[in-house]
């Protein structure tokens, strides 16, 4: 098998997971996090409603839409290399039909262009939502940094 096919092949199978993960609150939790070490910027905005707002951690203004979502996903790494991005705990509550909220910390672990690696904690909220086929979706999500 060609590099090209194997490729295709695991490209193939990361969005396949990516779909079976956001059937279930929890599953697109855990997608949300692998979105940001694969580097899949557009698959990854998908995880998100077209009208989706995002205040992260590492930008100094909010980012809506699928498009601004995906720009934001695409210039996360600020290193070198893709982060390792682990989430540490984190709680799932319903408030509505069709709308949970989660909340937790993650760590993000980066390499730095001068070398060496740099952990930063971080805490999160995000509102989640049914969509019409059944699928969740990202509407909300804030993050910042852990007090030390």
């Amino acid at each position: 098998m060609s590099r090209i096919a194997a490729a295709a092949l695991v490209l193939a199978a990361l969005a396949s997971a990516f779909q079976a993960q956001a059937d279930q609150p929890a599953g697109l939790l855990h997608a949300w996090a692998s979105a940001h070490v694969t580097g899949g910027a557009d698959r990854a905005a998908r995880l998100y409603t077209s009208n989706a707002r995002v205040w992260s951690v590492a930008a100094p203004r909010e980012w809506v839409g699928h498009a601004d979502i995906g720009h934001y996903l695409s210039v996360f790494p600020l290193g070198p290399s893709r982060p390792e991005f682990r989430i540490d705990e984190y709680g799932l509550q319903t408030v509505g039909e069709g709308v949970v909220v989660a909340t937790g910390r993650y760590t993000v672990v980066r390499e730095q262009w001068a070398g060496g690696t740099v952990e930063e904690p971080c805490r999160f909220s995000l509102t989640l939502v049914q969509d019409e086929t059944g699928a969740w979706r990202i509407v909300e999500q804030h993050s910042s940094a852990l007090p030390r």
